[in-house]
């Protein structure tokens, strides 16, 4: 029987190490078992702040003086 392959999604969790020490568990009798990680996520969702109050007021919080205040616009 040829070699066993396993291809294992890894995203240093918990759950991803229990996945990985049972793949070895289970293939460690085998002499040509191949374990292939690789890291799989999910990238952030963009978010349009522009017009949002809660940024709006949070950007005038950081400003040190009207030169320095990038306009903020409160259009859609």
């Amino acid at each position: 029987m040829p070699g066993q392959k396993v291809l294992l999604p890894y995203n240093f969790t918990v759950y991803d190490e229990r996945a990985l020490d049972f793949v070895i568990r289970i293939l460690s009798s085998s002499k040509d078992a191949e374990i292939t990680l690789f890291n799989a996520y999910t990238p952030a969702p963009e978010i349009d702040l522009n017009g949002s109050p809660l940024c709006n007021s949070f950007l005038r919080s950081f400003c040190l003086s009207p030169l320095t205040c990038l306009p903020v616009s409160s259009e859609k």
